[in-house]
């Protein structure tokens, strides 16, 4: 299965893994590939530079934070998006 993380599933996974529900995990940890939208890194950056995201506890540091954890994940930049397969090319 695909997945395509909205701007809050990526901050969840990313920084708060446990508000992620138990089919939302599941479906993250055995997707065949997992898509973000550059929109969301963008909607990320405004937002942060309105005062941030408190509730979801993102560093400011976040674009380095998220650009590690999201090569730990696997993820690939394709195209305009970023995507995470668990198939080798």
């Amino acid at each position: 299965m695909k997945v395509l993380l909205d701007t809050n599933a990526l901050l969840w996974a990313a920084y708060n893994p446990e508000k992620l529900t138990l089919p939302a995990t599941e479906a993250f940890l055995s997707a065949e590939g997992i898509s973000v939208s550059v929109v969301s890194l963008w909607k990320i950056g405004l937002k942060m530079s309105r005062g941030g995201y408190d509730e979801l506890a993102v560093p400011l540091d976040w674009q380095k934070s998220l650009v590690t954890w999201m090569e730990l994940q696997k993820f690939k930049m394709i195209g305009a998006d970023l995507v995470r397969s668990n198939v080798p090319f």
